[in-house]
């Protein structure tokens, strides 16, 4: 069977969970999966990488999920601009 592989995977956390129980987070992805953490650029802010070598070909990006997400008040947002096929 060949081993398993992935390119990158997003590990969505619940709000303030990164901050909290980041060192937790590093040392169980460290311990079980051999990964390595380092902090990247994310948006205006730094963000942890979790990775499974040192050229980055497969890593975690653990993040909270709002930080994705636009809200806007409603009838405020802008029009749809792609077409799901």
């Amino acid at each position: 069977m060949p081993a398993l592989r992935f390119n990158h995977m997003e590990l969505t956390l619940p709000a303030g969970a990164l901050a909290r129980d980041r060192d937790a987070i590093i040392a169980f992805y460290g311990e079980v999966f051999g990964f390595d953490a380092i902090d990247v650029p994310l948006f205006d802010t730094s963000g942890l990488l979790l990775r499974t070598d040192t050229e980055t070909s497969q890593f975690l990006l653990p993040i909270w999920f709002d930080i994705q997400v636009n809200e806007y008040d409603k009838g405020t947002a802008p029009q749809k601009s792609w077409i799901y096929r």
